[in-house]
């Protein structure tokens, strides 16, 4: 399967190999994937970076931003579940010539092709499990996605905070256990409708990801500070409105952005090719707000970790 950037090589070269990096900076690369870079080290969690449609009621809407062999570095990839848009070996592939390894949940060997993927460099994770890659530490989690066969979550720990990346894991006890466990700066959550769509020539009436409430419910079991719905714009037949999620979250306690002022928002939505930056909780701020984008095209946040104060949405006309 032949992988073509929508935007050519620009994005690549410009937005995502070129800038030096402080700290920890997250580019979203549409579905749920995310490249997240730090001075050290490179890791990719669910990229997904292909057009085929597999099934007759699925069309990708966002681009696709880069190839994965444009990228300068990868030291780990982390696949949450054995769905193709999570976990698809010719996106992954490219990416693990620079020596690092796949991380997934058992199935995803089990469900795909993985005769290209060389033995040694296939790590089958289960909940408990930890990982050093350079300055971060990635913790295996369990969830719930009732349409995988395995799912697993992650939390990412550095020094200047953490991220839980939650896949298509729906509310379940295991996030009640994360949110006891860790203190979460940015989570991302999976945010869908129901949908009408035809599967075998038949219209069905089918749930997809997590609804408002549903995301809501489990970022007040996390205690999720910054929210970030993703998958939202994955598809043509199922999308979903994220400022439905600021209405949802008036009278919770969680995301704790909703609770700063009463102009904030609940999440913090993302495009193709957006990035954001983690700023340490403890490192001096200023007493008012300054709000920049960098020359390189990154979010700068100083009051707020993970507080995207601008948005740098990188190509052209995509919302």
């Amino acid at each position: 399967m032949t992988i073509n950037s929508d935007w050519g090589k620009w994005w690549a070269r410009e937005e995502f190999n070129g800038p030096s990096v402080d700290g920890v900076s997250l580019w979203f690369l549409g579905v749920t994937g995310w490249a997240i870079r730090t001075p050290e080290t490179t890791v990719f969690i669910d990229p997904y970076f292909s057009t085929e449609r597999d099934r007759e009621y699925i069309a990708r809407m966002p681009p696709v931003p880069m190839e994965p062999q444009w990228a300068d570095s990868c030291d780990a990839v982390f696949c949450t579940h054995d769905h193709r848009d999570h976990f698809w070996p010719p996106s992954f592939g490219p990416l693990l010539d620079h020596g690092g390894s796949v991380h997934a949940p058992a199935e995803c060997y089990e469900n795909h092709d993985v005769s290209e993927i060389p033995p040694d460099q296939q790590e089958a994770v289960e909940p408990g499990d930890t990982y050093e890659v350079g300055d971060l530490t990635i913790h295996v989690r369990g969830g719930r996605d009732p349409d995988a066969d395995g799912s697993v979550t992650y939390v990412l720990e550095h020094e200047e905070g953490t991220i839980f990346h939650g896949g298509d894991n729906r509310p379940c006890e295991a996030f009640h256990d994360v949110g006891e466990e860790f203190d979460i700066d940015m989570g991302m959550l999976s945010y869908g409708t129901s949908g009408r769509i035809v599967m075998d020539g038949d219209v069905k009436r089918r749930k997809l990801y997590n609804d408002a409430q549903d995301v809501i419910e489990a970022a007040n079991a996390l205690g999720i500070d910054r929210l970030v719905p993703t998958h939202w714009r994955r598809w043509r037949s199922i999308q979903a409105d994220p400022g439905a999620l600021s209405a949802a979250a008036t009278t919770f306690e969680y995301p704790a952005s909703s609770r700063r002022s009463r102009s904030a928002t609940a999440s913090d939505s993302v495009n193709p090719g957006s990035s954001r930056r983690l700023t340490s909780a403890t490192s001096e701020r200023p007493s008012a707000p300054v709000r920049a984008v960098p020359r390189d095209g990154r979010l700068e946040s100083v009051n707020d970790r993970f507080r995207p104060v601008a948005i740098a949405n990188s190509g052209p006309g995509v919302d």
